[in-house]
């Protein structure tokens, strides 16, 4: 795999029944010592703390043509303090 890529957003073209899902494998494993703060998410499902470097897949709410739907992306877990408008995927962490 070259340096540049990211193996969290390489996506293969794995469907699952909803087609506007993707599925998307783990490439990689980050294993290493850490001191600090740990950041904490708790709501209906989820219940987790993890290093402020985290990636987390978060969709985020947008309104198009009067309609609300989640935009789902890779985010830092630090990017998601003081937010509201985002989601955390059960399945997805």
């Amino acid at each position: 795999m070259p340096d540049d890529q990211d193996p969290v957003e390489t996506k293969e073209n794995n469907r699952d029944q909803d087609a506007n899902s993707e599925q998307l494998n783990n490439l990689e494993t980050i294993n290493k010592p850490y001191n600090g703060n740990m950041i904490s998410f708790k709501s209906e499902g989820i219940d987790i703390s993890v290093t402020p470097d985290h990636k987390m897949f978060a969709g985020f709410r947008k309104v198009e043509d009067k309609k609300i739907h989640l935009e789902y992306k890779v985010v830092r877990a630090d990017s998601l303090l003081g937010k509201s408008n985002f989601h955390l995927r059960k399945n997805a962490i």
